[in-house]
């Protein structure tokens, strides 16, 4: 596991930069990670944090995204597929277990529907 204190410092900027540049219109919106994190690593990293606001926020970001990019897939699916995205970094498969525990126990406590 990261070190939480590190993940949270790391996830509180890179909300930041995510926010300001989604609220930019589009057309200002860069593909450098460093000024334009990857909504799904945000989305891990508020899961892995239990975070309910971080994961509510990041769920907004994803669908102002999905918009913009004409996706027809649901955000609940990118939510799916961002999680299932996370665990081809996790090789053994008792820590991948431990990872999908606590992801369900997050989204028992958490999830919208």
């Amino acid at each position: 596991m990261p070190d939480e204190n590190r993940l949270r410092g790391w996830f509180g900027a890179a909300l930041t930069k995510k926010l300001a540049v989604v609220s930019l219109p589009p057309a200002f919106w860069e593909n450098d990670p460093k000024r334009n994190p990857d909504a799904t690593r945000l989305l891990w990293a508020a899961l892995l944090l239990d975070n309910v606001d971080g994961y509510l926020t990041v769920r907004t970001i994803m669908a102002t995204e999905k918009e913009e990019r004409h996706q027809v897939e649901s955000v609940d699916s990118l939510v799916e597929s961002g999680i299932n995205s996370l665990f081809a970094f996790i090789p053994e498969q008792e820590f991948r277990v431990q990872i999908q525990n606590r992801i369900n126990c997050f989204m028992e406590k958490y999830h919208e529907g």
